[in-house]
């Protein structure tokens, strides 16, 4: 889930990932997030080859079928 919440910020141009707002996005109470308001951690230019490397893939939007939920 993480990995795919930072893939959505980088192709969106957020590089910048705050640690207390991802932990609000993945459900963690605000109480405990916001000890880690102050932290972050920068996605870079190659992001993607680094997940690919941990055997992770970008899946091709194109072969997508956009008419159906995905889960």
């Amino acid at each position: 889930m993480v990995i795919a919440l930072c893939a959505t910020m980088f192709d969106n141009g957020i590089r910048i990932v705050h640690i207390g707002g991802l932990m609000r996005m993945l459900g963690v109470p605000n109480e405990d997030a916001q000890k880690f308001d102050h932290e972050a951690f920068e996605l870079g230019d190659n992001f993607y080859e680094q997940i690919e490397e941990m055997g992770f893939e970008k899946i091709d939007e194109s072969e997508l079928h956009l008419s159906q939920t995905i889960h």
